[in-house]
């Protein structure tokens, strides 16, 4: 499943952010606001959510309810399904192995790095330690991820 882009020229990027923690989720907003980005952003709790929201299972079967991410910001340590196991069945399904995950975890581990870069992950990040820092990286992740990376579209 590609990116339906035909319908709407000034559509917002959707970006969904995995993340057991709910001050890293309201920061993040927060931060997305504050940086004025064109971004539909998009929070769930845990791996297993993730699934659901891209397979259109369970809370989001009502239509419009889960457009397709064009960025996914991974948490690992996560209850019910941790980020290296959400990656690696991310990786495995076609319909979402185009999909950028940057990992977004506190961990600065070089396990942890090592086996997400493996796993498939485009990227990996350490969360930032304040919010100003956390505006610049959601930032520099905008600018790249949406305005300077080429990305896949509906019609490749």
């Amino acid at each position: 499943m590609q990116p339906d882009r035909s319908g709407d020229p000034k559509r917002r990027n959707v970006v969904v952010m995995v993340d057991d923690d709910a001050d890293d989720l309201f920061l993040a907003a927060e931060a997305i606001d504050n940086i004025a980005a064109e971004i539909d952003f998009r929070t769930l709790t845990n791996g297993a959510e993730l699934l659901d929201y891209l397979n259109r299972q369970g809370q989001f079967t009502a239509p419009g309810s889960a457009p397709r991410p064009d960025l996914v910001l991974l948490d690992l340590n996560m209850p019910l399904m941790d980020g290296h196991t959400t990656l690696n069945l991310l990786r495995k399904q076609d319909e979402f192995r185009d999909i950028p995950v940057i990992i977004f975890s506190t961990s600065t581990a070089p396990t942890d790095i090592r086996k997400s870069y493996l796993g498939g992950a485009n990227t990996y990040i350490a969360k930032p330690q304040s919010f100003d820092a956390l505006c610049e990286m959601m930032r520099c992740l905008s600018e790249y991820w949406f305005d300077t990376a080429e990305r896949l579209d509906a019609t490749d």
